[in-house]
């Protein structure tokens, strides 16, 4: 269930979440573009390599969901991983997209800033979604049609009702997602904010979704969601926030 609230409540809420660390970290944040060198790695697989990456599965969803505007350019974060080498993961991530970026913080790296996914790689991740083989969570709330029931900015806090013996499964389910665990991670927030594109859905939709239900009763913050114009392209987006 959604109940609207001021921005004064909003504000209330996360200056309590939102510590003095954590704001001196995201206030020393440096971002370097990274020169593109048009590396093609041979019989490199997109399909494989999306498949098998939930960071690059989360950013082309959040991609693919904004529409194109010639002007402006959208960007998504991809955490980075400590696993792997850096020169690896640019050049893999340059076989998806055109502009990468990365961010550091005290001289380290913590993520990639990626924009304008290639044209092949988006009409594969096109088909991927059609055809269901995405992470369920990331393809429940991929896509590209916007729900205009609203027509203000305005901040909403989330309910959940009673839990249902078919919301409890996929709690359940869900709690095990990989995606689920990603999104949970306590560094997810200084990698690319805790948040969830649901601009597609209305208010009621978003009311009775059972995956947002099932969402809400795995996390300990708040769940909200922002409503706000977005002027580059003259349309109110929702974003679900915790």
């Amino acid at each position: 269930m959604l109940r609207k609230i001021t921005a004064e409540e909003f504000r209330h809420i996360f200056e309590k979440k939102y510590t003095t660390e954590f704001l001196d970290i995201s206030n020393s944040i440096k971002i370097s573009k990274i020169k593109n060198n048009n590396i093609c790695i041979k019989g490199f697989d997109i399909e494989s390599f999306i498949l098998t990456d939930i960071r690059v599965q989360e950013a082309m969803s959040f991609l693919y969901n904004v529409p194109s505007v010639e002007y402006y350019t959208v960007s998504h974060n991809i955490g980075f991983k400590k696993n792997k080498s850096f020169e690896k993961q640019v050049s893999e991530l340059y076989q998806i997209f055109d502009n990468i970026s990365v961010l550091e913080t005290n001289s380290k790296i913590f993520a990639f800033q990626v924009s304008k996914v290639k044209k092949d790689a988006i009409e594969i991740y096109a088909e991927l979604v059609n055809s269901k083989r995405v992470n369920a969570f990331i393809n429940h709330f991929t896509s590209k049609e916007l729900a205009d029931d609203l027509s203000e900015e305005s901040i909403y806090i989330y309910f959940p009702e009673n839990m249902k013996q078919s919301d409890l499964k996929l709690k359940e389910r869900l709690a095990s997602d990989e995606y689920i665990q990603y999104l949970l991670k306590d560094d997810k927030q200084f990698v690319s904010g805790n948040c969830i594109s649901v601009s597609h859905l209305t208010l009621n939709e978003i009311n009775d979704d059972p995956y947002i239900k099932a969402f809400s009763n795995l996390i300990s913050d708040p769940l909200f969601l922002d409503v706000s114009m977005e002027y580059e392209f003259n349309q109110y987006t929702k974003f679900l926030r915790w």
